[in-house]
């Protein structure tokens, strides 16, 4: 499956163009195929620290294992991953999966996250030393590396995993086209008390303004959560997980996840086990309803882990609690 199969090339363009403006980091956007063609934005601003890295066939093999190991732990955690590459350089990876199968990657960064220093260097130098490269040539290009501070740092995470929920979504409706956009301005509106965050949109990103953001989409939002909670509270009894809740609201599960989080207060998880402590605690004041056959109805099979997940949240075991709130009458 290619890009270009999920996205026109015009919207990835200027997906590539508007986190560039955003964020001052290049992105490549990695296919999973024949080819594994790697699409780098913008090619002028390609490091040169790496090119002068990948000249060497063994510098290029290092680059891709870093970057295979940093996608493959960003699939198993479902986020975005921030990780330090083979040559020392702070880099974003995040996997882009259609369905369960790895489609492609996101890959952005070669930065530092502090100023280049000569010491830093001298471990650098350590790092590449069996490679065939012109030291001086790579120190020269290393003291020329953007730096990033923590909070432009998260700013470029949040983006990535908006843009890879875009993608994906896309593949699965194409009624989801600006769905991007419409994410990006919710972002902002919800980071607006940062004031430093803020001042950085306006100069970096002037076309995202905090005036235009209606309230058609905090009503889309209650809708979403509102349909979220409905699924739980009535099938809180089955095997369900974050796919197929936010299946039923048509968001990915990477996206879903923190917005549920975010509107809530909740994980996702977190709900679930709550949803399913309450009406546990309402079962428990039958008392022809043994501990063991209330965890199987609130959707628990092994009553041990249940009894562990109702004494975290209410203090004291299920047993306890039955005896505290409905003592057995006395015949």
């Amino acid at each position: 499956m290619r890009f270009k199969k999920i996205v026109e090339k015009e919207i990835l363009d200027d997906i590539r163009k508007l986190f560039y403006e955003g964020t001052g980091l290049t992105i490549s956007l990695c296919d999973i195929g024949e080819t594994g063609a790697v699409d780098f934005y913008p090619e002028r601003e390609r490091n040169k620290f790496c090119r002068i890295i990948q000249s060497d066939s063994e510098g290029i093999r290092r680059c891709l294992e870093s970057d295979s190991a940093a996608v493959k732990e960003a699939s198993r955690k479902g986020e975005p991953e921030i990780y330090i590459c083979h040559a020392g350089l702070t880099n974003v990876a995040m996997c882009l999966k259609v369905k369960g199968k790895r489609v492609g990657s996101i890959l952005a960064g070669q930065f530092l996250s502090e100023p280049p220093s000569d010491n830093d260097f001298k471990e650098i130098k350590k790092r590449v030393k069996e490679l065939g490269i012109n030291m001086l040539e790579l120190k020269k290009a290393y003291m020329k590396i953007k730096v990033f501070q923590r909070d432009e740092l998260n700013l470029a995470v949040r983006l990535i995993s908006l843009i890879s929920s875009y993608i994906i979504e896309k593949e699965l409706s194409y009624a989801l086209e600006r769905q991007l956009l419409r994410e990006q301005k919710k972002l902002v509106e919800k980071m607006r008390e940062e004031e430093k965050l803020k001042m950085q949109l306006k100069k970096a990103m002037p076309f995202l303004t905090f005036d235009n953001l209606s309230s058609d989409s905090k009503m889309r939002d209650r809708r979403i959560v509102k349909a979220a909670k409905e699924f739980i509270e009535t099938n809180y009894n089955e095997s369900i997980n974050l796919d197929m809740i936010s299946q039923t609201v048509f968001l990915s599960p990477n996206y879903f996840s923190t917005f549920f989080k975010e509107n809530t207060g909740y994980n996702v998880s977190e709900y679930l086990i709550k949803v399913r402590i309450e009406k546990a605690k309402e079962l428990l004041k039958d008392f022809k309803l043994t501990v063991s056959k209330i965890s199987e109805m609130v959707g628990y099979e092994d009553p041990n882990y249940f009894n562990q997940l109702f004494k975290r949240l209410e203090g004291i075991p299920p047993g306890e609690y039955r005896k505290k709130v409905s003592p057995p009458e006395k015949s």
